[in-house]
């Protein structure tokens, strides 16, 4: 709607200041108040886009906090992973080579605690 005014005087295109609510032509540099109709409609329209703003910015945010849920429960993951399979494993070798260097005390320790 705003691209429709147009100056008074000459019909050049104008530049408006939604503060002082007035237009100025970019070609005679007369001024002239805005109709209050315009005033609503660019407010509406600041609103509107405004809103939208908040809604990428939120749906950003939301994208955000998914990723860091999921990176969280990877990580959690991975050291289940690692306390449950690798360091069992790792024990498991260990005593493994004490058997066979005949240090069964030892080893039969690291079995109880798996």
């Amino acid at each position: 709607m705003s691209e429709d005014i147009k100056c008074k005087h000459c019909g050049g295109d104008v530049t408006i200041d939604v503060q002082k609510g007035i237009y100025t032509c970019n070609y005679c540099g007369s001024s002239s108040p805005l109709p209050v109709e315009e005033l609503q409609q660019i407010e509406l329209e600041r609103n509107i886009k405004q809103e939208h703003i908040q809604n990428i910015k939120q749906k950003r945010l939301n994208k955000v906090q998914i990723i860091c849920i999921v990176a969280i429960f990877s990580i959690i993951a991975i050291a289940l992973i690692f306390t449950k399979l690798i360091i069992p494993g790792y024990k498991y070798n260990k005593a493994t080579h004490l058997m066979k260097d005949q240090q069964y005390m030892q080893a039969q320790e690291i079995f109880q605690r798996l």
